[in-house]
Protein backbone atom coordinates (compact mmCIF):
# COMPACT_ATOMS: atom_id res chain seq x y z
CA UNK A 1 0.00 0.00 0.00
CA UNK A 2 2.37 2.61 -1.48
CA UNK A 3 0.48 5.16 -1.68
CA UNK A 4 -0.58 8.07 0.58
CA UNK A 5 -3.61 7.73 1.82
CA UNK A 6 -2.80 5.92 1.33
CA UNK A 7 -4.01 8.54 4.59
CA UNK A 8 -4.74 8.12 3.67
CA UNK A 9 -3.64 7.33 1.07
CA UNK A 10 -4.94 4.55 1.88
CA UNK A 11 -4.56 6.32 3.81
CA UNK A 12 -5.15 2.99 7.55
CA UNK A 13 -5.30 0.19 11.62
CA UNK A 14 -5.03 0.04 15.35
CA UNK A 15 -1.65 -1.15 16.55
CA UNK A 16 0.39 0.05 19.38
CA UNK A 17 2.72 2.56 18.32
CA UNK A 18 6.33 0.99 17.98
CA UNK A 19 9.64 3.24 19.09
CA UNK A 20 11.76 2.84 16.18
CA UNK A 21 11.78 1.75 12.36
CA UNK A 22 14.42 0.90 10.59
CA UNK A 23 14.83 1.51 6.88
CA UNK A 24 17.96 1.15 4.08
CA UNK A 25 20.01 1.12 7.21
CA UNK A 26 18.88 4.81 8.54
CA UNK A 27 16.62 4.70 11.41
CA UNK A 28 13.19 6.24 10.71
CA UNK A 29 12.04 7.81 14.20
CA UNK A 30 8.53 7.12 14.55
CA UNK A 31 6.15 9.65 16.38
CA UNK A 32 5.32 9.20 19.65
CA UNK A 33 1.01 9.43 20.20
CA UNK A 34 0.77 12.91 18.67
CA UNK A 35 -2.38 15.39 18.99
CA UNK A 36 -3.72 14.79 22.56
CA UNK A 37 -3.68 18.45 23.48
CA UNK A 38 -6.43 20.75 22.24
CA UNK A 39 -4.20 22.81 19.59
CA UNK A 40 -5.44 26.29 21.07
CA UNK A 41 -2.52 28.42 19.75
CA UNK A 42 -3.59 27.74 16.10
CA UNK A 43 -5.31 29.99 13.97
CA UNK A 44 -7.91 28.25 12.33
CA UNK A 45 -9.82 29.45 9.29
CA UNK A 46 -13.15 27.19 9.22
CA UNK A 47 -15.40 26.70 12.73
CA UNK A 48 -17.55 24.31 13.60
CA UNK A 49 -21.01 23.93 15.64
CA UNK A 50 -22.97 21.47 16.76
CA UNK A 51 -25.96 21.86 14.90
CA UNK A 52 -23.49 20.68 12.00
CA UNK A 53 -24.46 16.98 10.23
CA UNK A 54 -21.54 14.43 10.29
CA UNK A 55 -20.24 14.90 6.37
CA UNK A 56 -20.74 19.14 7.55
CA UNK A 57 -18.32 18.73 10.14
CA UNK A 58 -16.20 16.42 7.92
CA UNK A 59 -15.84 18.70 5.29
CA UNK A 60 -14.92 21.71 7.60
CA UNK A 61 -12.38 19.29 8.99
CA UNK A 62 -10.48 18.85 5.51
CA UNK A 63 -10.51 22.11 4.52
CA UNK A 64 -9.08 23.34 7.82
CA UNK A 65 -6.83 20.52 7.33
CA UNK A 66 -6.03 22.25 3.53
CA UNK A 67 -5.32 25.59 4.97
CA UNK A 68 -3.09 24.97 7.63
CA UNK A 69 0.69 25.62 7.07
CA UNK A 70 1.81 22.79 8.86
CA UNK A 71 0.26 19.39 9.56
CA UNK A 72 1.65 16.11 10.48
CA UNK A 73 -0.31 12.86 10.00
CA UNK A 74 0.80 9.77 11.63
CA UNK A 75 -1.15 6.53 10.10
CA UNK A 76 -0.93 3.27 11.40
CA UNK A 77 -2.71 -0.38 11.74
CA UNK A 78 -3.10 -3.65 9.93
CA UNK A 79 -4.09 -4.96 6.60
CA UNK A 80 -5.78 -8.59 5.80
CA UNK A 81 -5.21 -10.42 2.80
CA UNK A 82 -8.15 -12.95 2.34
CA UNK A 83 -10.65 -14.21 4.42
CA UNK A 84 -11.05 -11.23 7.75
CA UNK A 85 -11.52 -13.91 10.05
CA UNK A 86 -8.68 -15.96 9.06
CA UNK A 87 -6.68 -14.09 6.60
CA UNK A 88 -3.80 -15.75 4.72
CA UNK A 89 -1.50 -13.02 5.66
CA UNK A 90 -1.53 -9.76 7.80
CA UNK A 91 0.39 -6.41 7.46
CA UNK A 92 1.12 -3.88 9.46
CA UNK A 93 0.49 -0.19 7.70
CA UNK A 94 2.56 2.62 8.71
CA UNK A 95 2.50 5.88 6.83
CA UNK A 96 3.80 9.75 8.26
CA UNK A 97 3.26 12.24 6.01
CA UNK A 98 3.81 16.11 7.12
CA UNK A 99 3.57 18.73 5.05
CA UNK A 100 4.86 22.74 6.03
CA UNK A 101 3.58 24.98 3.49
CA UNK A 102 4.15 23.12 -0.05
CA UNK A 103 6.74 20.80 1.42
CA UNK A 104 6.54 17.65 2.29
CA UNK A 105 7.94 14.41 3.66
CA UNK A 106 5.84 11.14 3.33
CA UNK A 107 6.93 7.85 4.30
CA UNK A 108 4.83 4.50 3.21
CA UNK A 109 5.87 1.20 5.24
CA UNK A 110 4.10 -2.01 4.57
CA UNK A 111 5.87 -4.63 6.70
CA UNK A 112 4.39 -8.53 6.05
CA UNK A 113 3.65 -9.09 10.31
CA UNK A 114 1.88 -12.57 9.63
CA UNK A 115 0.62 -15.41 7.40
CA UNK A 116 1.65 -16.68 4.57
CA UNK A 117 3.19 -14.55 1.29
CA UNK A 118 -0.08 -13.61 -0.04
CA UNK A 119 0.71 -12.44 -3.41
CA UNK A 120 -1.41 -8.76 -2.75
CA UNK A 121 0.53 -8.03 0.13
CA UNK A 122 3.51 -8.76 -1.05
CA UNK A 123 3.40 -6.60 -3.49
CA UNK A 124 2.08 -3.78 -1.64
CA UNK A 125 5.15 -3.98 0.55
CA UNK A 126 7.21 -3.92 -2.12
CA UNK A 127 6.06 -0.72 -3.36
CA UNK A 128 7.40 0.97 0.19
CA UNK A 129 8.38 4.73 -0.42
CA UNK A 130 10.05 7.55 0.87
CA UNK A 131 9.82 10.67 -0.61
CA UNK A 132 10.06 14.36 -0.03
CA UNK A 133 9.21 17.58 -1.66
CA UNK A 134 10.86 20.50 -1.43
CA UNK A 135 10.26 23.70 -3.67
CA UNK A 136 8.16 21.83 -6.00
CA UNK A 137 11.04 19.39 -6.33
CA UNK A 138 10.28 15.49 -6.08
CA UNK A 139 13.05 13.38 -4.13
CA UNK A 140 11.96 9.91 -4.00
CA UNK A 141 13.57 6.42 -3.21
CA UNK A 142 11.81 2.93 -3.89
CA UNK A 143 12.05 -0.44 -1.80
CA UNK A 144 14.69 -2.77 -3.68
CA UNK A 145 15.15 -5.88 -1.58
CA UNK A 146 13.13 -7.63 0.93
CA UNK A 147 13.72 -9.95 3.92
CA UNK A 148 12.72 -11.34 7.37
CA UNK A 149 13.96 -8.98 9.74
CA UNK A 150 12.96 -10.63 13.21
CA UNK A 151 10.74 -12.47 11.65
CA UNK A 152 8.71 -10.17 9.56
CA UNK A 153 8.93 -9.19 5.77
CA UNK A 154 10.23 -5.92 4.92
CA UNK A 155 12.61 -3.69 3.41
CA UNK A 156 16.08 -4.64 3.60
CA UNK A 157 17.35 -2.50 0.95
CA UNK A 158 16.30 1.17 -0.88
CA UNK A 159 16.78 2.04 -4.50
CA UNK A 160 18.69 5.27 -5.14
CA UNK A 161 17.11 8.29 -4.96
CA UNK A 162 15.23 9.24 -8.16
CA UNK A 163 14.35 13.42 -8.61
CA UNK A 164 11.46 14.52 -10.66
CA UNK A 165 9.63 18.52 -10.46
CA UNK A 166 6.24 18.09 -9.38
CA UNK A 167 4.29 19.12 -11.82
CA UNK A 168 6.08 15.57 -14.23
CA UNK A 169 5.79 12.85 -11.51
CA UNK A 170 1.78 13.65 -10.07
CA UNK A 171 -0.14 12.63 -11.51
CA UNK A 172 1.98 11.20 -14.51
CA UNK A 173 3.14 8.59 -12.93
CA UNK A 174 1.25 7.93 -9.99
CA UNK A 175 -2.49 8.61 -9.39
CA UNK A 176 -2.13 9.07 -5.59
CA UNK A 177 -1.48 12.89 -5.12
CA UNK A 178 0.28 13.48 -1.55
CA UNK A 179 -1.57 17.28 -1.23
CA UNK A 180 -4.75 15.64 -0.89
CA UNK A 181 -6.18 13.80 2.32
CA UNK A 182 -7.39 11.10 0.92
CA UNK A 183 -8.77 9.54 -2.53
CA UNK A 184 -12.10 8.38 -2.28
CA UNK A 185 -14.80 10.91 -3.24
CA UNK A 186 -16.67 11.64 -0.13
CA UNK A 187 -19.34 14.35 -0.50
CA UNK A 188 -22.50 15.24 1.01
CA UNK A 189 -24.08 13.03 -2.21
CA UNK A 190 -22.03 9.80 -1.37
CA UNK A 191 -22.93 9.91 2.55
CA UNK A 192 -24.19 6.74 3.69
CA UNK A 193 -27.17 7.86 5.69
CA UNK A 194 -28.12 5.15 7.84
CA UNK A 195 -24.57 4.12 9.18
CA UNK A 196 -24.21 7.84 9.89
CA UNK A 197 -24.13 9.20 13.09
CA UNK A 198 -24.73 12.71 14.53
CA UNK A 199 -21.61 14.42 15.83
CA UNK A 200 -21.75 14.31 20.17
CA UNK A 201 -19.64 16.29 21.76
CA UNK A 202 -16.79 14.88 24.11
CA UNK A 203 -14.94 17.78 25.77
CA UNK A 204 -12.60 19.26 23.98
CA UNK A 205 -13.85 17.62 20.51
CA UNK A 206 -16.45 16.53 18.34
CA UNK A 207 -16.95 12.88 17.67
CA UNK A 208 -18.70 10.69 15.11
CA UNK A 209 -19.21 8.03 12.62
CA UNK A 210 -19.54 8.87 8.71
CA UNK A 211 -19.74 6.04 6.29
CA UNK A 212 -20.25 6.08 2.09
CA UNK A 213 -22.02 4.67 -0.25
CA UNK A 214 -19.98 1.57 -1.58
CA UNK A 215 -20.18 2.34 -5.26
CA UNK A 216 -20.55 6.46 -5.36
CA UNK A 217 -17.51 6.54 -3.04
CA UNK A 218 -14.63 4.78 -4.77
CA UNK A 219 -13.20 8.05 -6.79
CA UNK A 220 -9.88 7.60 -7.70
CA UNK A 221 -9.29 4.80 -4.42
CA UNK A 222 -9.81 2.30 -6.78
CA UNK A 223 -7.22 3.46 -9.21
CA UNK A 224 -4.53 3.98 -6.17
CA UNK A 225 -4.84 0.61 -5.67
CA UNK A 226 -5.06 -0.91 -8.83
CA UNK A 227 -1.97 0.64 -9.84
CA UNK A 228 -0.23 -0.22 -6.25
CA UNK A 229 -1.68 -4.14 -6.46
CA UNK A 230 -0.83 -5.22 -10.30
CA UNK A 231 2.53 -4.44 -11.31
CA UNK A 232 1.83 -4.93 -15.20
CA UNK A 233 0.04 -2.48 -17.34
CA UNK A 234 -1.35 -5.62 -19.17
CA UNK A 235 -2.40 -6.86 -15.49
CA UNK A 236 -4.83 -3.81 -15.05
CA UNK A 237 -6.45 -3.65 -18.06
CA UNK A 238 -10.20 -3.92 -17.31
CA UNK A 239 -9.71 -4.59 -13.46
CA UNK A 240 -11.86 -2.58 -10.74
CA UNK A 241 -12.45 -2.23 -7.18
CA UNK A 242 -15.58 -3.68 -5.36
CA UNK A 243 -16.07 -1.84 -2.12
CA UNK A 244 -17.22 -3.64 0.66
CA UNK A 245 -17.25 -1.40 3.21
CA UNK A 246 -15.98 2.35 4.07
CA UNK A 247 -16.64 4.28 7.52
CA UNK A 248 -14.59 6.54 9.30
CA UNK A 249 -14.69 6.94 12.85
CA UNK A 250 -13.44 10.73 13.59
CA UNK A 251 -12.57 12.90 16.35
CA UNK A 252 -12.66 16.79 15.50
CA UNK A 253 -11.35 19.23 18.07
CA UNK A 254 -13.83 22.33 18.70
CA UNK A 255 -11.61 24.50 16.78
CA UNK A 256 -12.74 22.78 13.89
CA UNK A 257 -9.31 20.71 13.29
CA UNK A 258 -9.17 16.64 12.83
CA UNK A 259 -7.89 15.25 15.78
CA UNK A 260 -7.92 11.82 14.39
CA UNK A 261 -9.80 9.79 12.06
CA UNK A 262 -9.89 5.81 11.94
CA UNK A 263 -11.00 4.39 8.45
CA UNK A 264 -12.23 0.85 8.24
CA UNK A 265 -12.33 -0.60 4.50
CA UNK A 266 -12.95 -3.47 2.81
CA UNK A 267 -12.92 -4.25 -1.07
CA UNK A 268 -12.05 -6.83 -3.84
CA UNK A 269 -9.93 -6.57 -7.05
CA UNK A 270 -11.84 -7.63 -9.90
CA UNK A 271 -9.01 -8.34 -12.07
CA UNK A 272 -9.51 -10.61 -14.80
CA UNK A 273 -5.90 -10.42 -16.69
CA UNK A 274 -4.08 -10.65 -13.11
CA UNK A 275 -5.70 -13.87 -11.67
CA UNK A 276 -3.55 -13.73 -8.13
CA UNK A 277 -5.87 -10.95 -6.68
CA UNK A 278 -9.47 -11.82 -8.29
CA UNK A 279 -11.66 -11.22 -6.06
CA UNK A 280 -9.22 -11.78 -3.20
CA UNK A 281 -10.54 -9.53 -0.09
CA UNK A 282 -8.58 -6.93 1.33
CA UNK A 283 -9.59 -5.71 5.21
CA UNK A 284 -7.92 -2.03 6.25
CA UNK A 285 -8.23 -1.02 10.00
CA UNK A 286 -6.46 2.51 10.08
CA UNK A 287 -6.06 5.03 12.61
CA UNK A 288 -4.51 8.58 11.80
CA UNK A 289 -4.08 10.72 14.35
CA UNK A 290 -2.85 15.21 13.80
CA UNK A 291 -0.74 17.39 15.02
CA UNK A 292 -0.52 20.85 13.79
CA UNK A 293 2.46 21.77 15.93
CA UNK A 294 5.97 21.60 14.24
CA UNK A 295 7.62 21.12 17.40
CA UNK A 296 5.88 17.91 17.92
CA UNK A 297 7.05 16.10 14.50
CA UNK A 298 9.96 18.39 12.86
CA UNK A 299 9.78 17.89 9.52
CA UNK A 300 13.47 19.09 8.73
CA UNK A 301 14.63 15.80 10.41
CA UNK A 302 12.62 13.67 8.16
CA UNK A 303 13.75 15.92 5.24
CA UNK A 304 17.44 15.40 5.92
CA UNK A 305 17.13 11.69 5.00
CA UNK A 306 16.55 12.52 1.52
CA UNK A 307 17.70 16.07 0.65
Amino acid sequence: MKKIIKILSMLTICLLLISGLVSCGNEITEPTLIGEKLPINIQVKYSINENMSAIEMFETGVKNYNSQKYVAAWTFGEGKAGNEDSPMSTMAIKTLKIKNDNDLFIDNTIVVTGGGMAAIVKAFAEKSTQIAIVNDKVTKRTSKEFGKVDGEYQVTKWNDKEEFAFSDYYPAKTLDNPRVLYTYKLEKDTVDIEKTTQPVQDGDFYKFTIAFDLEKSVGDFGNVVIENALSKPSEREGATISLKRLYFEVTIWKNGLFRSIGQFDKYAIIAPKGGFVNGQETTNSVLTNFTYMSSEVPIQNYLNQLV
